[in-house]
């Protein structure tokens, strides 16, 4: 019984710390602003994730990291830390969706997802700490 308790309580804080929020910078060292501004965050009401990008550090079944993009966007490629990755397909939604070759801990924090279109335009994404999920809301254009 002590060892079911003992597993408990070591998951228990693997969750408490998935979901706790990242930690602050120290008040003596000053905050610096992103290189790149990342794209302005839409409020509303949603009923479904079609306009969101998405980050998600680990796979479905512990496999690399994913990103989805929203689904409004014609998505070439995508590069991130020097990794050029092509949708291999939509899926949630009808999203364009790329598997990168490594889990998000690998990728480590500040780094930019540029996803260009097929028409040559750019979008990117600022990933604050590439071992935490982040998703964004975005207006598809008018």
């Amino acid at each position: 019984m002590k060892k079911i308790k003992e597993w408990w309580v070591r998951q228990w804080s693997k969750i408490k710390a998935w979901f706790s929020p990242a930690p602050k910078p120290k008040p003596d060292v000053p905050a610096q602003p992103p290189a790149v501004q990342p794209p302005a965050v839409v409020t509303g009401p949603y009923t479904s994730q079609d306009h969101n990008f998405l980050w998600k550090p680990v796979g479905e079944g512990n496999r690399p990291a994913g990103v989805l993009f929203p689904a409004w966007l014609d998505v070439d490629y995508m590069t991130a830390k020097g990794e050029k990755v092509r949708p291999y397909r939509r899926s949630n939604d009808n999203r364009p969706t790329c598997r990168m070759s490594r889990q998000g801990t690998v990728y480590g924090k500040n780094f930019d997802v540029v996803a260009t279109m097929k028409d040559g335009i750019q979008k990117v994404w600022r990933i604050w700490n590439g071992a935490r999920r982040q998703e964004e809301r975005h207006d598809a254009p008018a």
